[in-house]
């Protein structure tokens, strides 16, 4: 869900555009905090994951601050973009800063927190998008790019739901 102002962001504002992609969303997820982050502390098994994200590799000592999560991003509309995303700050069990560059570009968080039926987790960002063909779509198309950005998010969530739930029943920790 694009929302016109992200909490959690320790950034300055970018001014309003419509080239600019604004998320802020909770989404509760029926598992321990314990288990939640260790899926997220395992960035080399996202593409395994999400059929939307290719030419992945990590770089660096996976969640861990300095290191660089390359990809390409293919939502389900007739375009696809490149990013890196540089992991600024981790606390375990608690959350994630990033910074992104490449065809979009900006800050982003994500957090964890306990929560009455296991955990809910936070996600924030404010991405300008750079590429010129995204560019170009944005400005006749707006609706079909944050259609697009909606169903990567929902994608993300419903299968990271997924993978939590089996992975906590194998007792896989």
């Amino acid at each position: 869900m694009l929302h016109s102002s992200p909490a959690h962001l320790e950034t300055e504002p970018m001014r309003r555009s419509r080239y600019v992609l604004t998320e802020h969303s909770r989404h509760p997820i029926p598992a321990a905090v314990d288990d939640v982050w260790a899926r997220i502390a395992e960035p080399e098994r996202f593409d395994e994951w999400w059929g939307w994200l290719r030419e992945f590799e990590v770089l660096g000592g996976g969640m861990t601050d300095g290191s660089v999560l390359r990809g390409r991003v293919v939502p389900p509309v007739p375009y696809s973009f490149a990013i890196d995303v540089h992991i600024v700050e981790v606390v375990p069990t608690q959350h994630v800063r990033a910074t992104l560059s490449g065809d979009l570009a900006g800050q982003a968080r994500i957090g964890v927190e306990p929560a009455q039926h296991g955990c809910e987790i936070t996600v924030s960002w404010q991405l300008e998008m750079r590429a010129t063909a995204l560019r170009a779509a944005a400005h006749v198309a707006r609706p079909v790019i944050v259609w697009g950005h909606d169903q990567v998010v929902a994608t993300t969530v419903r299968r990271f739901r997924e993978v939590v739930r089996v992975e906590a029943r194998d007792g896989r920790r």
